[in-house]
């Protein structure tokens, strides 16, 4: 139904929630081809399967916080992503191998320390006493400090100082509003004609209204005929009564 707008940008909020892996492939799958169109589509999405994850093009990784650990074209079967992280060197001096047939999207999740393997290595250093007074000491490791200090992250910097260069032979966009104004009473006629059309095209909704309009007013008037306004109880009927003929 969004689509059908023809939107230039295009926002999905996990799509794949609450979908099988099949459905979930086939859904990811549409949405490359929307892609491929030229039609820009930024996704959100939590451990996806190899399958999903290899439909997108370019991927941001944040970690808790909110900082940046990988951002960049994917690649081949995020050839790029595993490449970034086997040439990293994680908080015990070791360069990270993706094994031959892991899904990249859960292998991220394992070497930066978000996913179980990752919860499990960090308990097991502490029980083994590694996290003591001079480890606390020390700043601890961070794969969004490594990130900030890549090649990667100075490309990008560099590529997004040159998108905001503004151009030198570029006319200032100007508009005026005046160009777009429409007088009110050309809006009120719009909006009435409108009106009128709607209620013309639906004739027997608004038949139902009257008749359920005369059958409540009957009632109303056979419950207060005769109605003493003299008296506190009679003004106080009458008084509802206005407000619920009002009400409908």
């Amino acid at each position: 139904m969004e689509l059908a707008a023809n939107p230039a940008i295009l926002f999905l909020d996990e799509p794949t929630s609450g979908l099988d892996s099949r459905a979930a492939v086939v859904v990811m799958r549409v949405v490359s081809k929307i892609a491929a169109t030229g039609r820009a589509v930024l996704c959100t999405i939590h451990q996806p399967s190899s399958d999903v994850f290899f439909c997108f093009d370019s991927c941001l990784l944040l970690r808790s916080g909110g900082r940046t650990v990988f951002f960049g074209e994917l690649g081949a079967e995020a050839c790029n992503l595993v490449s970034y992280f086997e040439h990293t060197k994680n908080e015990a001096g070791e360069l990270p191998q993706c094994p031959k047939g892991t899904n990249p999207a859960s292998w991220m999740l394992d070497v930066i320390g978000a996913g179980l393997s990752g919860s499990l290595r960090r308990a097991n250093a502490h029980k083994s006493g590694r996290h003591g007074a001079a480890a606390a000491a020390a700043k601890p490791f961070d794969y969004a400090d490594e990130f900030d200090q890549s090649e990667l992250s100075r490309r990008q910097l560099a590529e997004l100082a040159e998108v905001k260069r503004p151009a030198a032979t570029g006319a200032e966009l100007q508009i005026r509003l005046e160009d777009f104004d429409i007088p009110l009473s050309v809006q009120l006629r719009c909006v009435v004609t409108r009106g009128f059309v709607s209620y013309w095209r639906d004739s027997q909704m608004n038949l139902g209204r009257i008749l359920m309009l005369v059958f409540i007013s009957l009632i109303f008037g056979i419950v207060y005929v005769q109605l003493d306004e003299g008296s506190y109880s009679g003004l106080t009927s009458k008084t509802a009564a206005v407000f619920s003929t009002a009400g409908l």
